[in-house]
């Protein structure tokens, strides 16, 4: 271990040691985590956390590559259990941030497991029972019959009605330059995924649709989304090697049987992804924005998704883009001030000097997550007058990561991220202590953000 790495274990215990001492809690995680790539650091890794009752499910990959799942309790914080598994995956792929781990529960009392997916054949998946945590055998991926390959899954919903929604990179019958995007639901009752719409969107490998967050809420489900412009791109030049343009808002007040735009026109499924009607914000294709920022739906019906792009003077910052559902009528705020600028080179999670946001409500608070530099910083929003407040969790060595929370203690008041330090497209460095790197849980309650030192107000 690094003096970094156990000068951070040494500062965890001694602030866990603090009892219920405001601030943030830090939890060191038994098992170090592999460090790198962006594979257990990329914003797509959206339930990486789950909370059943009182305890904790924690996944990620371990320095030896293996998938491990941590069982922790929330009474005491304490790790109860560490499950291991074999990753079928090539080794090389461990070097793809997309390949992360996420995790579902189901009404049935079963945990649904799925890594290695960036158009990869046959991608692994777990299906455990609850709360002994034993391997359902050979149960069929919820893909089957529906394609052999598929990229960024994320599950959603409550385990009530569990929601899986994916590209599809090889759907049967369709042209190789076609991709599509499809979202599956798990019927409880049988114990099986049904499609629910496979696709939803339709779009071709020069114009790829890149979804924000999913926001559900009831019957609602809501996204947005934006363009790659392939057909721009020119993968030589480091300075124009991603190029994403406008944003797209899709919604669904059915649990997603029909869709509608903003302006509530129907709109046919499978819906063609460069529907004009279904447009809501406008952004030209050399304005530097990122695809694939958090998204969430609010209880009082706003959807807030974010993102960074270039403003006024060409440096990128950090927006939130606010839509009404009952209007169409939408807002978008700054949070960042930037005054360098930088270019969105490579594939993959890259070690900008920003992350992609995280956008989420904890209890009744609006708040955005992102890395800033070595910086964990959540803005959050004043209920009373509206001004943002800014909070620096975490200082320290973080290199690319992205913020990884727990979604589903959110509305209970309650906030955990995931954090690590990683880089990507070190697989060649000669040093083997970057392959590694201490992983722990950070915790605070609404009241402790709230009561946070203001740092920065707008």
């Amino acid at each position: 271990m690094s003096l970094s790495r156990a000068l951070l274990f040494i500062v965890a215990s001694l602030w866990l040691s603090r009892g219920q001492a405001a601030g943030p809690r830090l939890f060191p995680l038994p098992e170090p985590a592999y460090a790198r790539s962006g594979i257990n650091t990329a914003i797509f890794r959206h339930h990486a956390l789950l909370t059943i009752g009182a305890h904790q499910l924690v996944a990620y990959f371990a320095q030896d590559g293996k998938a491990v799942l941590l069982l922790r309790s929330l009474t005491n914080g304490q790790v109860k259990r560490i499950l291991r598994f074999d990753n079928p995956m090539p080794a090389q792929m461990l070097g793809d941030g997309h390949q992360g781990i996420n995790l579902g529960y189901s009404a049935d009392g079963f945990i649904h497991v799925i890594w290695g997916c960036h158009g990869t054949p046959n991608p692994p998946y777990l299906k455990l029972r609850w709360p002994d945590l034993t391997v359902v055998p050979d149960a069929p991926p919820p893909w089957t019959g529906i394609t052999t390959e598929l990229t960024y899954p994320q599950f959603h919903g409550p385990p009530q009605r569990l929601l899986l929604s994916f590209r599809r990179d090889s759907a049967p019958g369709t042209p190789s330059e076609q991709y599509d995007h499809c979202l599956l639901q798990y019927e409880a009752r049988t114990g099986k995924w049904q499609p629910l719409q496979t696709p939803l969107l339709r779009y071709s490998t020069t114009r790829l649709a890149y979804l924000n967050t999913l926001g559900d809420m009831g019957n609602t489900l809501v996204t947005a989304y934006t363009i790659r412009r392939e057909d721009l791109m020119n993968r030589r030049d480091a300075a124009v090697r991603v190029m994403n343009e406008s944003f797209h808002v899709i919604v669904s007040r059915d649990n997603g049987h029909t869709w509608s735009n903003l302006a509530g026109q129907s709109l046919a499924v499978p819906i063609a992804a460069l529907d004009e009607t279904s447009l809501a914000l406008r952004i030209s294709p050399d304005q530097k924005l990122i695809n694939q920022g958090g998204g969430w739906l609010a209880q009082d019906g706003k959807y807030h998704f974010g993102y960074f792009r270039s403003d006024a003077h060409g440096v990128p910052q950090i927006y939130l883009t606010t839509v009404a559902l009952s209007t169409g009528r939408h807002s978008t705020v700054a949070l960042t001030q930037r005054n360098q600028s930088f270019d969105l080179p490579g594939r993959g999670s890259q070690t900008w000097p920003i992350s992609r946001p995280a956008v989420f409500g904890v209890g009744q608070t609006l708040a955005v997550a992102y890395r800033e530099d070595d910086h964990l910083i959540c803005q959050f929003r004043n209920r009373t007058d509206g001004t943002w407040r800014k909070a620096e969790l975490y200082t320290g060595e973080l290199g690319n990561y992205e913020p990884i929370l727990d979604y589903t203690r959110l509305r209970d008041g309650s906030l955990t991220f995931y954090v690590q330090s990683s880089r990507q497209g070190q697989d060649d460095t000669p040093d083997r202590s970057t392959r590694s790197a201490l992983a722990f849980l950070l915790e605070l309650s609404e009241p402790e953000l709230l009561a946070w030192p203001d740092t920065h107000a707008k």
